[in-house]
């Protein structure tokens, strides 16, 4: 029993330390490639990528050989419309079949190809809307904003500080202020997981993991860490359901968790 609970609590360590290791940025990368009816690159077209959660907004144009790349972007499910000559021409994101998850470790890809297009819906296509992301918003408001924004990414870095250095007090301290400045990040509640689940604070591990799934389901990292605190308090089936998920994500990172369970069900005098 000893040694089963030791498997369990070294490979708990290796999972939380992949979360450290995995999501130390709350910004991502969008990057694609712009194709006309001809298949030619098509350079000055605007790619408007719009985290569908918060409505946050970020633009880039084509260069020469129709490549564009978008960078600190916020966490999240993104839609990407293409914009040419003033007219939405293409959008992709939308459906859950062609979703784009930003996260911290991906550059993810999102290409348009014009030819897929009738020249006819081109010609018809909706005009974009401009976009000012401070309209009507007051120079207070500005700057308070950007108050709220530079205390948060300070929280955020000294808890992730103190978490490398396991100070787990701290850790938890500064990322519950971070996740208070912007509950949108789903780095800053995986970390905070990790805080706990290091703290032994498993049910609140267990949240702040649930919370940082539901703005990113798609990392892989974070699902294991929840299958191991949920391992820790017993709940084996539920570690189960994540465990598979981790396979659909990351099936080395799975073996590790599936690993995890093993010595737990042994421990529990539940193997056959």
């Amino acid at each position: 029993m000893k040694r089963s609970l030791i498997l369990v609590a070294a490979i708990t360590a290796i999972l939380v330390v992949s979360l450290v290791v995995h999501a130390q940025d709350t910004y991502g990368a969008l990057h694609g490639k712009v194709l006309d009816q001809e298949g030619k690159p098509l350079e000055g077209a605007t790619a408007r990528a719009e985290e569908l959660a918060n409505h946050y907004l970020a633009e880039a144009k084509t260069k020469k050989n129709g490549e564009y790349s978008m960078s600190g972007l916020r966490q999240g499910r993104y839609k990407v419309m293409l914009i040419v000559n003033g007219r939405i021409a293409m959008t992709i994101g939308e459906k859950d079949a062609e979703a784009i998850f930003v996260s911290s470790d991906r550059d993810e890809p999102a290409n348009f190809d014009l030819r897929k297009v009738p020249a006819s819906a081109l010609a018809s296509a909706p005009l974009a809307p401009v976009v000012d992301p401070n309209k009507g918003k007051s120079k207070a408001e500005i700057e308070a904003e950007k108050k709220n924004k530079d205390e948060m990414r300070s929280a955020f870095t000294t808890g992730l500080a103190a978490l490398k250095a396991q100070n787990y007090d701290e850790a938890v301290k500064q990322l519950q202020v971070a996740s208070q400045k912007d509950a949108t990040q789903p780095a800053v509640f995986g970390n905070l997981g990790v805080a706990y689940l290091m703290s032994k604070k498993y049910n609140e591990a267990i949240e702040a993991f649930r919370k940082s799934i539901a703005l990113n389901p798609s990392d892989a990292a974070v699902h294991a860490s929840l299958g191991s605190a949920l391992l820790q308090t017993g709940k084996l089936d539920e570690a189960q359901q994540e465990a598979q998920e981790v396979a659909k994500l990351d099936p080395a990172l799975a073996g590790t968790l599936y690993f995890n369970m093993g010595a737990a069900l042994s421990n529990s005098g539940k193997t056959k």
